[in-house]
Formats: C-alpha cells, structure tokens, sequence
C-alpha cells in the first residue's frame, strides 16, 4: 500500500519530533537517534529495527501517543546500541528474543528513574524488564538474561520476572530482521557513534544504559599491573631507577627494590601512542587507558613523555602527574611508521634522552632496524597477535 504524501510527511515529523523530546530529556539517546534513517513498513505489524534504521507500521505508529512513540524509539536504539541485531545467532531466537526485550526495557527505566510507565504501552501487560529471578535486565547482558531463562526453563521453575509480554506477540516490536543482519563495519562506527555520544551527553542529564557503562568504565581502568611492569623491564633492561628507601630486609653489597614500597620512582620514560588509520577510536582510547592507569598505580611517581605517531610524530608533551597526563589529546589518522620515533628522538631529544621507549600500538606496519633505536630499551604493547621482531612485548 502506497502512503500519501501528506501522511508520509505527518509520520517524518512524529519522528523528528520524538528525536527532538528524547534530544532533550536524554542526550545520549538522543544524539544516537541522529545516525539511525528512519521508515515505513506495511509488512511490520508494530515497528522494528535492521541495525541500521528504524522503521513503524503506519497504521501503528498513527494509534501510538507521543509518548508511546518515543518509548518505541528508545526501545529500537538500544537494539541497536548494545548490538542485539548481530548477537545470539547460535542461540535459541524465542528466548533471546525475550532476553533482548528484557535489557531493552529495563534500560530505559534505569535511564528514566525506574518508572514503570516508562515503558507502558496502552495494552493490558507489563512489558518484560526483570530477569527470571525477579532482578533489573539493565545489571545484565542479554545473553546473561538468556541463560538465566534456559536454566529457568529446564528446573520449571517459576519465574519471578514473567510478565504477559513476548516478543513478537501482542508487545513493542518485531526482531525478523536481524537474522540477515552481519556488518562488521556498521558495529564499529556504531562503537565510535556511542563513545562521541557518552562524551558529549557527560555533563548531561539522564543515564547510559548500563551495559555501556559498565564497557566506558572498563576503559578508565588498565588491564596491565603496570607498576610492576615497568619496575621489571627498567631493572632487566636499563638497571638504573631509584630506590627510596631500599629495602633493608636484605643485608649486603646491594639493594634489591620494594616493589610494594609507592617511593619507588620511574622518571624519563616516552610513551607513544599509535594513532594512524589502522587504530579505531575505542583502541586509541583503551592504549590512553592503560597509560593514565600506568600514572595513577605509580602515585606521582611516574614521570616522561607522552606523544603519538602515524607517519609523523606529534610533539610528545611532559607529564609528571595525572592532572596535566589528562590535558595532553590524542592527534593522528595516517599510516604508521614506527622509525619516525626513533628519527624524532635522535633529532630531538638529544639533550634529555628517555631511558625507556613504550609503543603502544596495533603492530600493523613494517618495523625498524633495532640499530635505529640507539640502545634505548623498547617496550611494545600491543593488542593484536603481530610479533616484533626486537624489544619486550606485552599483549593487552
């Protein structure tokens, strides 16, 4: 059936002016809502989501108040932001349906305060937002929430959290679409659409639903134990750190360190951050992770440079402490070449050489000869399976 051009243009502004309210109570659904295209579908009987847009019934969206439309909006998003499009292929699509619904719903209450008419629609059930167990679907993924339905299934046991709503019957959208949905491309710029999100919406009212959270929180927190790290590559590959005080359980001609003593002090170390094209947004910002967090296990105990590079290098700033750590801003998106740090230095740098080089960095470009690092110890971080061919590696 063929719309008018008067109704197609009446449903665009229902639309738009849903985005608008949603923009404004809470931004980072709000923003998120700006990159998802928008249509109609005679074949849906409610609305759904393809990962990529967002499409209604005509019909059903004409018998939805505005604020049921936004719910609807909402609801598709955060299919769409916590990737339920592309997840639970292999697992039975009933339940993980259900599951979906239940993380999808109950992250719209967390973000509006917990209010149950948040997700009401005008039929008579309770839309699914609590675990079989009777637990908040925000705290959990949706394949957590799927398992808790098996094992739920399989004991018969009865589940606190039941409601008369179920995918695909009588509730809020349809999931057909998603079994064609598998693009690789879309979740990564969807991955750079909610980082710029989150970061915008900081200073915002309203939540992010808690998965991503719980993800944007993971980020602030190195996966390295960097303090002992560094003390152990500095003492195998350069022997000249301070010890303030030594430790005097051991007696003799020499000091073995505290490495559970905070004076230990680690002073002229550059780190470089790879910053070319090869590096999404979300591995830069999990490399500048593990430095602020190298910073903070250090206790201002930690001092150098911090730069980047792609083909070039931009200008490594001093750091001394985590305060002015945070004012230096990641720079780049070329190619990577790994020699120019090492040209840099040796231009550079000559008057205050770093004892220690830290790259961190996907490795996905040709390496230099080791005699172009002037006998400065390299360590390598990198997040791939690529092997340097000279240095100390870690793996994050």
């Amino acid at each position: 059936m063929e719309l008018s051009a008067k109704r197609l243009s009446d449903i665009s502004k229902r639309i738009l002016a849903s985005r608008t309210r949603i923009l404004i109570k809470n931004p980072f659904y709000g923003l998120l809502l700006t990159h998802v295209d928008y249509g109609v579908d005679y074949k849906s009987s409610t609305a759904y989501t393809d990962g990529k847009k967002i499409v209604f019934n005509p019909d059903f969206i004409d018998m939805l108040t505005d604020t049921e439309v936004d719910i609807i909006m909402l609801h598709e998003i955060l299919h769409i932001v916590l990737k339920h499009c592309s997840r639970g292929l292999n697992l039975k699509s009933y339940e993980f349906n259900i599951a979906c619904d239940i993380v999808a719903n109950s992250n719209i209450m967390y973000s509006m305060g917990m209010r149950l008419d948040s997700i009401a629609l005008k039929c008579d059930c309770e839309p699914w937002h609590l675990t079989p167990d009777g637990k908040h679907g925000y705290l959990y993924t949706a394949e957590e929430v799927y398992g808790m339905i098996i094992k739920a299934q399989q004991s018969n046991k009865p589940q606190k959290g039941k409601s008369s709503f179920v995918a695909g019957d009588h509730g809020i959208d349809e999931h057909g679409m998603w079994e064609s949905f598998a693009d690789s491309a879309t979740e990564e710029e969807w991955d750079r659409f909610i980082e710029e999100a989150a970061n915008l919406a900081s200073q915002s009212q309203g939540k992010l639903p808690g998965e991503i959270e719980r993800k944007l929180e993971a980020l602030k927190h190195p996966k390295l134990d960097w303090r002992s790290v560094l003390t152990n590559f500095i003492h195998e590959e350069v022997n000249d750190y301070s010890f303030s005080p030594p430790d005097r359980r051991f007696e003799g001609d020499f000091f073995l360190p505290d490495f559970n003593d905070v004076e230990v002090t680690v002073k002229n170390i550059l780190f470089m951050v790879d910053t070319s094209g090869s590096m999404s947004e979300r591995m830069i910002t999990e490399m500048y992770s593990e430095i602020h967090g190298a910073i903070e296990q250090f206790n201002g105990k930690l001092s150098g440079w911090l730069g980047f590079f792609d083909a070039v290098v931009v200008p490594p700033k001093s750091f001394d402490s985590v305060e002015n750590f945070k004012l230096i801003r990641p720079k780049g998106g070329g190619g990577t070449d790994f020699s120019v740090i090492f040209k840099y230095i040796k231009d550079k740098m000559q008057d205050n050489m770093p004892q220690a080089v830290v790259i961190l960095t996907d490795g996905y470009a040709e390496f230099p000869d080791v005699k172009e690092t002037m006998g400065i110890p390299v360590l390598w971080v990198i997040n791939t399976d690529v092997q340097p061919p000279f240095g100390q590696l870690l793996r994050v």
